[in-house]
């Protein structure tokens, strides 16, 4: 409870509340039927009223609230963006590679087709 009446003072959060918190445990924190989680930060969204539908109605069925969806949502998304800077450096990576392949393959061409004549030789000869 101290630890919790604690980040509370730290973040701003402890404005008259600690006669009315109602269970404390295992980080969750329960005041007046809003449940805080000790490492969240509250914060206010607005949203276009077609968007907070389509929310409520997804909410409604997956048995989510509000908060949980938004979450998840706001986890996805930064994961897609992750994914995307991935995806859109290797693609730089390549294109700035590509110029070096190309002469290394350039390069070892000859090489390979010395290598062909080579052992087309050695074949004619034994078969000769």
């Amino acid at each position: 409870m101290e630890k919790i009446v604690f980040w509370l003072i730290l973040t701003g959060l402890m404005h008259n509340i600690y006669n009315k918190v109602v269970l404390v445990e295992n980080g969750v924190l329960l005041i007046e039927g809003v449940v805080v989680l000790a490492d969240s930060k509250r914060i206010t969204i607005s949203l276009p009223a077609s968007l907070l539908e389509e929310v409520d109605g997804l909410t409604y069925l997956e048995n989510k609230n509000r908060n949980e969806l938004i979450r998840e949502a706001m986890r996805f998304y930064l994961e897609e963006k992750r994914k995307l800077r991935l995806r859109e450096q290797l693609r730089i990576g390549y294109q700035e590679m590509a110029a070096l392949n190309l002469a290394l393959a350039e390069e070892f061409c000859h090489s390979e087709e010395e290598a062909n004549l080579l052992t087309e030789r050695k074949i004619v000869e034994c078969c000769s």
